[in-house]
């Protein structure tokens, strides 16, 4: 599923241009997670808050977790994202990855796995008003259950706070389990939203507080 910006005024665009630019460079300090842990400097931000829990649900739930770490994408970094996505059998070729890393209001993380910087996962997503949406997540068969693909998530919530939202096939059982371990309920579903098998969307949401999506 993709996003698309139409009719945008200039001012805003440079606007929103000049906050994903600071937001970038925020994640592009890095992120190594070798023992999957809350980094100190984090604490104290998360607090009570809802994605702390999320982290430390993360932590105790992953089996075997790799040595990895998580920044932004580079536009040189694209072939790599396109392996990824091709060994997950993702329906994203690399126009349409490359639209979504160059979005005004997109943001794509990768996962490098330690030592040697092979891409082993990656994450999309739009941040709109305040409401992140993610728009595609792939980790390599070689990296998964690691804890790759929860901490690609986690890592982009982190960069776009507030409430996210994603659409997962009825039939992925395993992406299904892995948002709801990072903190994701269902809350609908899109009839036939995936064409090729005429399948049905799960509509997933997490909610940066308590009863945000609650009627």
């Amino acid at each position: 599923m993709k996003t698309m910006l139409t009719n945008a005024k200039q001012p805003m665009m440079q606007s929103i241009l000049n906050l994903r630019h600071v937001m970038c460079n925020q994640v592009s300090q890095v992120y190594t997670r070798p023992n999957l842990c809350i980094p100190t400097s984090r604490r104290a931000k998360f607090g009570n808050h809802n994605l702390r829990r999320s982290y430390e649900n993360n932590i105790k739930t992953t089996r075997n977790p790799l040595s990895f770490t998580v920044r932004q994408a580079k536009e040189s970094e694209l072939a790599g994202v396109v392996l990824v996505e091709r060994s997950c059998e993702g329906a994203w070729n690399e126009t349409q990855l490359r639209e979504e890393l160059h979005s005004p209001l997109g943001h794509m993380l990768l996962a490098l796995r330690n030592p040697g910087e092979e891409i082993i996962g990656y994450v999309s997503g739009q941040y709109v008003a305040g409401e992140l949406q993610v728009t595609s997540l792939g980790v390599h068969p070689s990296a998964r259950q690691g804890g790759v693909g929860s901490q690609l998530l986690l890592s982009l919530m982190e960069t776009c706070p507030g409430p996210t939202i994603l659409e997962v096939r009825e039939t992925n059982a395993s992406a299904i389990a892995l948002y709801k371990k990072v903190g994701f309920c269902a809350r609908g579903r899109r009839k036939g939203y995936y064409r090729d098998q005429n399948e049905d969307a799960i509509i997933m949401t997490w909610d940066s507080e308590p009863g945000m999506y609650d009627d």
